[in-house]
């Protein structure tokens, strides 16, 4: 079998294939694709969930931006593709804000 996974199903089938044995692994698969894969997570799924979505191309009478950061934050798989270490570090301004920085730490 020669996996492919896309996106969140990077670290999704990591973690299926860590739940597994060497013998199992070494059994039915014989390579592992992962196209994109969010291994140390995405800076557009934090743009969507803390300020007004992603939608930026579509002028806001077409959508409204805050619809979209609402419908952003309930949905479970964003909050496993936030930033995360060790892609990202200390160092890394990942949301600036007039009053504040933010990094992985905080």
């Amino acid at each position: 079998i020669v996996l492919i996974s896309h996106s969140l199903g990077g670290p999704t089938t990591a973690a299926f294939l860590h739940g597994m044995t060497d013998e199992w692994r070494n059994t039915y698969i014989d390579s592992w694709i992962s196209i994109s894969g969010v291994f140390g997570g995405a800076l557009k799924v934090l743009k969507a969930m803390v300020s007004h979505g992603v939608m930026e191309e579509i002028p806001s009478i077409l959508s409204d931006r805050f619809i979209h950061r609402r419908v952003a934050r309930t949905i479970m798989g964003n909050y496993f593709m936030l930033p995360r270490r060790p892609v990202y570090g200390s160092e890394d301004i990942l949301l600036r804000t007039p009053n504040r920085n933010y990094t992985v730490d905080n």
